[in-house]
């Protein structure tokens, strides 16, 4: 009988990726994503399919957890992952998706009348929280905009920059793992949109820079336009150069050369 492999995708703010399978299919109110695997197939790539297909989210597995459990066609092992933003659309076995905080997650988990499936879940995901506890902040899992409540839009009164910026793969890797706040004095929550990075202030949600960027082979980019708040109500209006300097400043000691803050 075939294995299943599936993914336990969590964000940078510790929120795990949760799915209502359409029908509350076996009796599972919420899981994770997960699938059997087909001939030739290997596990990492069983898990990722079904991940990307269930959920929409194009992940990357971080790790593989422990205390693999029975499932329907036989063991069920399940991988730690990150996913980028924004995803596809599931397919049609998923009705809707959850990023949900530990508790939340428990909670939802607790609904499915498969005590099987409930028990597994609940254990993967006690497992891939102990697994998220011993990454360290400068390998940080990626940044999601539901990480922190009520952004923001870039208002009406904006300015269009346009740098001669570029960053290399190295540098980008970085950039798009994206920060949440991690401490009291930190003051900016920034997260990666498809090809936009968004920074806003923590504490209003207010943004303050929207970078537009286009890549490279390599993974590389450059920078195609800083979108900048032009609104006084908002932000300190300084002149474009001040705000040139400020938003090096953010990405270098936020993204680039982070604190320890474990």
């Amino acid at each position: 009988m075939a294995a299943d492999y599936g993914g336990v995708v969590v964000s940078g703010g510790g929120r795990f990726l949760l799915r209502e399978p359409s029908g509350h299919f076996g009796g599972l109110a919420w899981t994770f994503a997960k699938t059997e695997a087909r001939a030739g197939e290997s596990p990492e790539q069983t898990a990722l399919r079904a991940v990307r297909e269930k959920t929409g989210y194009d992940a990357l597995i971080r790790a593989r957890l422990p205390n693999a459990c029975s499932g329907a066609n036989g063991p069920a092992t399940y991988f730690l992952m990150e996913a980028r933003h924004p995803p596809a659309a599931p397919n049609w076995q998923t009705t809707a998706l959850s990023w949900a905080t530990h508790d939340q997650a428990v909670d939802l988990i607790r609904l499915s009348s498969n005590t099987n499936g409930r028990r597994r879940d609940m254990a993967f995901l006690e497992a891939a929280r102990a697994a998220v506890d011993s990454i360290p902040f400068a390998n940080r899992l990626i940044v999601h905009p539901t990480d922190w409540p009520e952004l923001k839009p870039m208002p009406h009164r904006h300015a269009r920059l346009h740098p001669k910026l570029s960053f290399d793969a190295q540098a980008m890797h970085q950039i798009s793992r994206g920060f949440v706040m991690h401490d009291m004095d930190a003051k900016w929550f920034i997260h990666f949109d498809g090809s936009r990075l968004k920074l806003n202030r923590s504490w209003t949600g207010i943004l303050v820079f929207d970078v537009g960027f286009a890549f490279d082979a390599s993974g590389g980019a450059t920078v195609t336009e800083l979108v900048v708040n032009r609104d006084e109500m908002q932000y300190q209006i300084s002149g474009d150069d001040k705000d040139f300097e400020m938003f090096m400043s953010v990405i270098r000691w936020n993204l680039l050369e982070p604190a320890d803050w474990n």
